[in-house]
């Protein structure tokens, strides 16, 4: 992922956005508490998902089921295609990854949609 990446209103940033706010998706937060212009810098530690208890086990396999829910809720919502040398498992590894890590941000998250998947309209 591009250490340069910014939090800006392109597809993979709203996409991230959605797909964790949207109450019909992930709903970690709630839109008036994290503005899309500030969520950028919003940290994966609070996200709703992420444990309290310290435990790297029960982190990363809830980081992973996350990650699985979040590609799945990516794919429907906006159909795209993987990059070229991508594919699911890379998503959800790298996914995974980055969700398991707290001081992790959204933008993080967006960058690494960025790197792995191609959406129609672009």
């Amino acid at each position: 992922m591009p250490e340069d990446y910014q939090w800006r209103k392109n597809l993979s940033c709203t996409a991230t956005y959605a797909i964790l706010e949207d109450d019909d998706m992930l709903d970690q937060f709630e839109a008036k508490d994290v503005p899309f212009d500030e969520a950028g810098s919003f940290r994966v530690g609070d996200l709703m998902f992420y444990p309290t208890l310290p435990g790297s086990d029960i982190t990363e396999m809830l980081a992973m089921l996350m990650a699985r829910k979040f590609i799945k809720h990516l794919l429907k919502k906006y159909q795209v295609s993987y990059e070229e040398g991508k594919s699911k498992g890379k998503l959800i590894l790298a996914l995974g990854d980055i969700l398991a890590d707290g001081e992790k941000q959204l933008v993080d998250i967006a960058a690494c949609v960025d790197d792995n998947v191609h959406f129609p309209d672009e």
